[in-house]
């Protein structure tokens, strides 16, 4: 009689038998995390950006680029200037080397679209036109246009709130100042 046991024993619920209470162990454990997306080096985000800029600058779709950058967020290694503020200083080199003028209003309704999907804030917008206008006297030389080109890219950001009006005033003072002083040393 003592085999009867042993049946028993390997049945449904036994020690041997994976009865309803072992499977569903297994089917109650969450799956695996995903691995978190690789991040890229310096260089790789950089030519990243570059990428996205051109897509934008031919698609001109700024809810797109928004998206985009929302999504490369996660992979870019760690800095101290937003992946907007990275954007638009590149966007603004991109927008003085321009041929046309579509690329260069593109630029222009970028910033407003960056700001609104909170990607670029006011503070990093005044950043990128002080550092820009710090050297447009040299840049002329280059870029004939540049004055104009800047002025375009200043008022789309102040209709789109970016930079409220009284950045003009500040950001000019050193060029003001500096055409006084020329003046002065010209007519004594």
């Amino acid at each position: 009689g003592g085999g009867g046991k042993g049946a028993r024993g390997s049945g449904p619920g036994g020690p041997s038998g994976g009865g309803a209470s072992g499977a569903s162990a297994a089917a109650e454990a969450p799956p695996p995390a995903p691995a978190p997306p690789r991040k890229l080096s310096a260089s790789e985000l950089e030519q990243k950006l570059e990428q996205e800029l051109e897509e934008y600058l031919t698609v001109g779709d700024t809810s797109e680029l928004a998206t985009c950058l929302r999504e490369l967020a996660p992979r870019a290694p760690p800095s101290d200037k937003s992946l907007g503020h990275q954007l638009a200083v590149m966007a603004i080199g991109k927008g003085f080397d321009a041929r046309s003028d579509e690329p260069r209003l593109r630029v222009g309704r970028m910033f407003g679209g960056l700001f609104k999907g909170k990607l670029l804030n006011g503070a990093e917008g005044r950043t990128c036109f002080t550092d820009v206008l710090e050297f447009i006297e040299d840049d002329i030389v280059d870029i004939p246009h540049v004055a104009t080109y800047v002025s375009q890219f200043l008022a789309h950001c102040i209709a789109d709130g970016v930079l409220p009006l009284a950045f003009i005033s500040d950001a000019f003072k050193h060029l003001i100042d500096g055409e006084q002083a020329r003046r002065r040393r010209r007519y004594p």
